[in-house]
């Protein structure tokens, strides 16, 4: 295996105001012999010479009580040799979370989407992903919490033949001492 190797370039541009943050970035990253498993021969191996050209859009705001994160990623993961969609990896990512605090109340989500991507001759289809998360707080020091990953108990793979974590609850408690 040979040693991988990177160049990226960017440009972006960024918009706020309070407590508003838009920004916009345009990426190009080229590699020599980048790691890739290969699924076949159970192995890494390097391909020769990658491109992934795209743009990310993100927004981040605190509106009062309420904290907003957005993102939007449009990739072309290719191998420059082959013209092929580099494996696993998906031309479009998005991610939205919501926070609220309401007293002692803590809640929100992450809803995160991946779309369809190539793994070997395999095609992994497109999945979206739901958690929901609340906490309580006793008092500066104690809370309790609860969580809920994958709440549609979504089926799916990031790479061929291995199943992601199906529902998952979690329910707990947490001393955070001030000292």
């Amino acid at each position: 295996m040979l040693p991988e190797k990177a160049k990226s370039a960017e440009i972006g541009v960024q918009w706020s105001q309070k407590n508003q943050v838009l920004r916009a970035t345009v990426f190009d990253t080229r590699s020599r012999n980048l790691f890739e498993y290969d699924l076949v021969n159970n192995s890494f191996a390097n391909v020769a010479n990658t491109r992934n050209r795209g743009l990310e859009v993100s927004y981040n705001a605190k509106l009062g009580h309420w904290d907003l994160r957005a993102s939007l990623t449009s990739q072309h993961p290719k191998d420059v040799g082959t013209g092929q969609s580099l494996n696993r990896r998906a031309k479009t990512l998005a991610a939205l979370s919501v926070d609220h605090t309401m007293g002692a109340w803590d809640w929100g989500g992450d809803l995160r989407m991946s779309g369809s991507r190539r793994d070997g001759a395999k095609q992994l289809p497109a999945y979206e992903l739901l958690d929901l998360r609340m906490r309580y707080r006793f008092d500066p020091q104690w809370s309790a919490f609860a969580r809920i990953e994958n709440v549609f108990n979504r089926s799916y793979q990031t790479v061929s033949g291995y199943n992601q974590a199906p529902r998952g609850v979690f329910v707990g408690m947490q001393w955070q001492p001030q000292l």
